[in-house]
């Protein structure tokens, strides 16, 4: 489970970058967020595997708690599933395009780095993510 501080550090990520969430995001407490958030991973990965995914997508965590507040919110639907995964894959873009210029050639590798990244974890997701999401 993540602290209250951790979720109020992630949840002014979410309005800084303007990401995407369900209204009913915004009604949870952050006692609430913190018991659904996870991070990077599904859960049979354990702690330890999560905690490192995490640390390398650490630019997302945001969008992750997004995400699985959908999860831990599902409505066992496909739509609903493929809504989820498309959300956490705009606001990670968000966050890139945020943080960085495309105006800037000095980004172009950072975009690309993060983009990758973004991408990788958007397609583990909508590939591996249909158990997690019936559960």
């Amino acid at each position: 489970m993540a602290t209250l501080k951790q979720i109020r550090k992630l949840k002014a990520t979410i309005h800084e970058y303007d990401l995407e969430a369900p209204d009913n995001f915004f009604l949870c407490t952050d006692k609430e967020l913190a018991a659904m958030y996870n991070g990077a991973g599904p859960d049979w990965l354990g702690d330890w595997g999560r905690e490192r995914l995490t640390s390398r997508l650490d630019l997302f965590e945001a969008a992750f708690l997004v995400h699985d507040f959908e999860y831990a919110c599902s409505d066992h639907t496909e739509e609903g599933f493929e809504e989820a995964n498309k959300r956490m894959w705009q606001n990670m873009r968000k966050i890139i395009f945020g943080i960085y210029s495309w105006r800037k050639i000095s980004d172009w590798d950072n975009i690309v780095y993060w983009l990758v990244k973004a991408f990788a974890a958007y397609r583990a997701c909508a590939r591996l993510g249909w158990s997690a999401w019936m559960d």
